[in-house]
């Protein structure tokens, strides 16, 4: 998955579905900038199993996913078959960085992953 230039912008990993089909959408954004103030997912922890999380897709469609679960994963044993694998229904796994800055790999420990699925299709704004 390729990491986001732009601090405020998310990356979307191309082979997964799109938000809103079946399987799991995969996103990731970066959760600080190189001078440590925040950048798109910094408060992405502060999420909570049942909050909503709202996508607005190219075409104007929004799509609502409820929080099913947020969970850290140290990034030498990552869950990458998980994370990445298929899911039966239609969801959204949002991931992070998280841990503790390694100054030296230019990295942080671990990696959040947020699982969320779809409870509503909206309209066209």
């Amino acid at each position: 998955m390729e990491i986001p230039k732009d601090f405020e912008k998310v990356g979307w990993y191309e082979h997964s579905v799109r938000p809103g089909e079946y399987g799991a959408a995969i996103v990731n954004g970066h959760f600080d900038r190189t001078d440590g103030s925040p950048a798109v997912f910094y408060n992405l922890a502060l999420l909570e199993p049942g909050d909503a999380i709202i996508v607005t897709t190219e075409n104007g469609l929004k799509l609502t996913f409820n929080v099913i679960e947020l969970q850290s994963y140290p990034l030498d044993t990552f869950p990458a078959e998980y994370v990445y694998g298929d899911y039966e229904g239609t969801a959204l796994r949002l991931i992070t960085c998280d841990g503790v800055w390694n100054s030296i790999k230019k990295s942080y420990s671990e990696r959040l992953v947020v699982v969320s699925e779809l409870v509503k299709e909206g309209v066209l704004n």
